[in-house]
């Protein structure tokens, strides 16, 4: 019994030394990412709209583009980003024609065309895409070089204390399903939370940081 206890206790901590690696390489990934320009040039890449219409790279040719990653089911940091690029646009749409706000979904299996059309209705403002899996892995990785992972509610332990937090500050805005009742096998995805800022040659300007106010965009959008 004793050799086993020693034997369970070096696997576990094994495990956790490689869940802790992998952790810590995934957050590295994603810092590396807004490094600088040469690493969000972009690539080609080839997505749906929601009206089913394929999009590649060249949407974003000669427009100022913000780009987010998310889901259309997300409970958590998805929702005040899409509020905040909403405030954004209203404030710089009519001055600014050539900017444009992309959502790529990194949900695919979810957010079908039929899904993407319904959430469209409620975001104009926004352009969502959505692809096959491998379509959307490749624009992540290879263009942006996004993180993302699908992972059941239960491996992520902050979820629900982080849902609450976001709902009690938004949840007057009747926009947002803020649904919380959800199938016992629920999964969410976890992703980068930036927002990304490409400019009309296609080159990476900046990026904004999860929950930042939509006058930080606009002060630096109104300078280009």
């Amino acid at each position: 019994m004793k050799i086993f206890n020693t034997f369970l206790t070096l696997m576990l901590c094994s495990f956790a030394l490689t869940f802790t690696g992998a952790t810590h390489a995934n957050e590295k990934g994603k810092m590396s990412m807004s490094g600088g320009g040469s690493s969000m040039t972009g690539g080609d890449f080839t997505l749906v709209n929601a009206k089913g219409e394929t999009v590649d790279q060249n949407i974003m040719k000669d427009r100022l583009t913000l780009i987010y990653f998310g889901y259309t089911s997300c409970l958590m940091q998805c929702p005040p980003t899409w509020i905040t690029l909403d405030a954004v646009m209203n404030e710089l749409g009519p001055k600014n024609k050539d900017l444009q706000v992309l959502f790529v979904s990194i949900d695919p299996a979810r957010d079908t065309v039929a899904n993407i059309a319904e959430w469209q209705k409620t975001w104009p403002n926004l352009t969502i895409l959505t692809g096959s899996a491998e379509q959307i892995e490749y624009m992540a990785h290879n263009a942006f070089h996004i993180f993302y992972a699908r992972k059941p509610m239960h491996a992520m332990p902050f979820a629900k204390e982080e849902m609450m937090r976001i709902f009690k500050q938004f949840e007057n805005d009747k926009r947002v399903k803020w649904d919380a009742s959800k199938p016992e096998n629920f999964y969410m995805m976890d992703h980068t939370t930036q927002v990304f800022l490409k400019g009309r040659d296609g080159k990476y300007i900046t990026h904004f940081e999860k929950e930042e106010p939509a006058q930080v965009y606009i002060d630096v959008i109104n300078k280009l």
